[in-house]
């Protein structure tokens, strides 16, 4: 798996089988089963019956076979974090941003695209770049419409149901990495000591495990994995519930693997589309967004060259 360029593999012979029917047709131990749920919430991080078990195992195979040999990738960080880079990005550019007012629609006009925002007004572009999460897509009228395969996965969306919380406590050390199961928690790592002493403590689960997150069951998920620890604080985003991501990070349900090849997400006319969500490699991941961006940004600019210098 380590040799294969994409996060989901053709020809495996697991890519159609769900991660529950993998761990039974192992036979493995509750403890391997355990242990395996708690990576799972920070790769797989949906229903493992509706989402086959390679996002692990090719995480696993990308350093020593291990799935705490995650951690190894997860050790890389952008420096100044991503907000600055974005920020730097956006100078560079000498782009407009607008916050605030969403697009309702796009329209391909053949020579140009016009673009009606939530606020009813109206931008034109000579090329849109559509970098929307998929499960976001459908929140977008296109004219014409999406290819029915974008069609169908806009309205299935993928399954990627996780939950990220952010936990500061006092009396843990930065370092220490712990599995097991809590209040819908399965996996905490005390990741870095803040400016006032305290800890940054980083948990995953399944969105749908976690009933309760409130500073109650925050604090008894926390001394369960660290007992020698005090919650003092704790925040998280709902990103499943968040119209503009409606799941977290990428995960294919089974079947769908096809919807998001990059032939189904080809420009459209002027209107192209750059996610990591349909990056076809390291999709998920920073590293896919990039790649997709790329791709979109290289089309634009063969597009203008073949039509001459006076559309560049």
């Amino acid at each position: 798996m380590a040799d294969t360029t994409g996060r989901w593999h053709n020809g495996s012979p697991w890519a159609d089988t769900s991660a529950a029917d993998y761990l039974a047709r192992k036979g493995v131990p509750d403890s391997v089963r355990h242990e395996f749920m708690a990576w799972w919430a920070i790769s797989g991080s949906a229903d493992p019956a509706r989402v086959n078990p390679l996002d692990p195992l090719y995480f696993a195979s990308h350093h020593d076979g291990t799935l705490d040999g995650m951690m190894a990738v997860l050790t890389h960080t952008i420096e100044g974090g991503v907000g600055r880079l974005t920020q730097r990005a956006i100078e560079a550019s000498r782009a407009e941003m607008r916050l605030g007012n969403a697009v309702a629609e796009v329209a391909d006009r053949g020579d140009h695209v016009a673009l009606r925002l939530a606020s009813g007004q109206g931008i034109t572009a000579r090329h849109v770049i559509v970098a929307v999460a998929v499960n976001a897509v459908a929140t977008i009228r296109f004219d014409p419409p999406l290819r029915p395969a974008q069609e169908r996965l806009t309205q299935d969306r993928h399954q990627g149901r996780a939950i990220k919380m952010l936990l500061r406590v006092s009396g843990v050390a930065p370092g220490v990495l712990v599995t097991g199961e809590a209040e819908g928690l399965r996996w905490m790592f005390s990741e870095r000591q803040l400016g006032d002493g305290t800890t940054a403590i980083t948990a995953f689960g399944l969105y749908d495990e976690v009933r309760d997150t409130s500073f109650a069951a925050m604090t008894r998920a926390v001394r369960r994995f660290f007992p020698e620890a005090t919650l003092l604080s704790h925040d998280w985003h709902d990103w499943v519930r968040d119209p503009f991501s409606s799941g977290t990070w990428v995960s294919h349900g089974l079947g769908q693997r096809p919807l998001f090849s990059a032939t189904e997400w080809a420009a459209i006319g002027r209107v192209h589309f750059a996610t990591s969500d349909i990056a076809p490699r390291e999709s998920g991941w920073f590293e896919g967004a990039v790649i997709a961006g790329e791709a979109a940004a290289d089309a634009i600019l063969s597009f203008d060259g073949a039509a001459g210098p006076d559309h560049r």
